[in-house]
Formats: structure tokens, C-alpha cells, sequence
């Protein structure tokens, strides 16, 4: 898949099924959506964030609190609002100008103003200033590993000098799928009326992420096992270089 094909593809999903893009099961497609499920879909952004700060403390700086912190691929701001309420300033950054949209309509909903939203399809990240915290959940998995790759390599810099640096990747599938099931899949929720654009998955060569890290100067790094249908990891690292005039 292109890249311009990956980028219209979660366009067409965000302006179809912005909350089931992010989260796959059923009670988040849009004709399932009720008060009560839109606040059990920003929970579960509240308990990763938490997740994210008690890893963080636990294993790296018991001290952590960032005053800045950047989202990429932000969507519709499930984990940019909790990472706002702990920060004093959060950018998101998104490829699709509907997922932006609804992210600054859910902040405008939750009293969010600290939040900065950026368009952009990660090959510019070099003219942002560098934040305290660098996140990034289930995303690089629709990737290609080249494009995801480069991006990583272009995220790492924005890591201050003590920051953190928390970015997810897959690297197995847990369950093989024949092509001829992925295939039928389709067509069945083709016939039920339900289709959307599906994103592929993509998975990553940990040594090589492991190599970029070390090769950009990172000397401490933990990581967290997930499982989602695919194996992959939270990468935890720290930037523990000296940077003078970095603020």
C-alpha cells in the first residue's frame, strides 16, 4: 500500500467510522454510538495514559511530569485529552483533516484548550520544537515499515534531553489469516452494508528499531509486551544525552 493509499485510506475510515478506526470493536461503529459508549471509548484512553505515566515512573524517572508532550497520529483525540490534562501544552499531529476536526471538537466538548493540532503526514516532524513526552499508540502498525521506520527516526529528536519517548510497533501476526479469508471478510461486510476501507498491518523487525534507537544516541529503553490480535511492543526510552540550549 502507498503511501498516499494509506493516507486516503484513513481519511475515507475518518469520515465514515472515526471511533471504530481506532478502537475495532462494534459498539464504537457509528450506528452503535451512545453517550455511554463515546465515554467508555475516552476511558480507555484514560486508563492507557495512566498506564503510560505508572510505566514511566516505575521503570525510568520516578519523577517524570512533562510539561510538553506530542501525539502522533492523534486521531480523534482519545489519549491527546488525558496526555492535555497531565501536560501544560500537547500537539497532535494527524495526516487526516476530519480526524483533526473531531479531535478539536471532542477538546472544545471536554474543556481542553492546551492542545495544538498539526496537520501533516510525518515527513515535516523536523520543524517541531522538541517536548518532554513523544507518544504514539497503534498506529505505526498501518504503516509500511519503511515509511514507519523513517518516521521513527524523524520522532526521536523531538525527545528533549531527560524526556521520554513512547512509540508502539508490531512485529507478529498471533493468528495467520489466508489471504482467501481476508478476502471473504470483506465481502461479507460488503453484502451486510457495512463496508470501509480497511487499513492493512504491518509488522516491524525489532532489531532494526532497536539499532535506529541506539544509533540516534538512546542508552536506556524498556519495553512492554501487547497483544491485540497482533504481538508487538511499547517501546519506553529515554533521551539521556546532554543538549546544551535545548530549553
Amino acid at each position: 500500500m502507498s503511501t498516499d493509499h494509506q493516507d486516503r485510506t484513513w481519511e475515507i475510515l475518518a469520515r465514515q467510522e472515526p471511533y471504530w478506526a481506532v478502537d475495532t470493536r462494534e459498539k464504537f461503529r457509528g450506528q452503535n454510538l451512545t453517550d455511554h459508549t463515546v465515554r467508555e471509548f475516552f476511558q480507555t484512553g484514560v486508563d492507557h495514559v495512566d498506564f503510560v505515566f505508572e510505566t514511566i515512573r516505575r521503570r525510568l524517572d520516578p519523577h517524570f511530569a512533562p510539561r510538553s508532550a506530542l501525539d502522533f497520529d492523534c486521531g480523534v483525540g482519545r489519549l491527546l485529552i488525558p496526555l492535555a490534562r497531565r501536560c501544560e501544552c500537547v500537539i497532535g499531529v494527524d495526516v487526516s483533516e476530519t480526524m483533526l476536526q473531531e479531535a478539536q471538537n471532542n477538546c472544545e466538548r471536554q474543556g481542553i484548550s492546551n492542545v495544538r493540532l498539526i496537520k501533516s503526514d510525518g515527513s515535516d516532524l523536523a520543524t517541531l520544537s522538541p517536548v518532554d513526552l513523544v507518544h504514539s499508540f497503534i498506529v505505526f502498525q498501518h504503516l509500511s515499515p519503511q515509511r514507519g521506520e523513517a518516521i521513527f527516526r524523524r520522532l526521536i529528536p523531538l525527545v528533549k534531553t531527560k524526556g521520554i519517548g513512547v512509540l508502539h510497533f508490531t512485529y507478529m501476526p498471533k493468528h495467520r489469516r489466508s489471504a482467501l479469508r481476508r478476502l471473504l471478510a470483506r465481502v461479507i461486510r460488503r453484502i451486510k452494508g457495512r463496508f470501509v476501507p480497511v487499513m492493512e498491518m504491518k509488522v516491524y523487525n525489532l532489531n532494526r528499531l532497536v539499532a535506529i534507537l541506539q544509533e540516534q544516541g538512546i542508552r536506556r529503553l524498556y519495553v512492554e509486551m501487547t497483544d491485540h490480535d497482533f504481538y508487538g511492543v511499547l517501546l519506553f526510552f529515554q533521551n539521556t544525552s546532554t543538549s546544551e540550549g535545548e530549553a
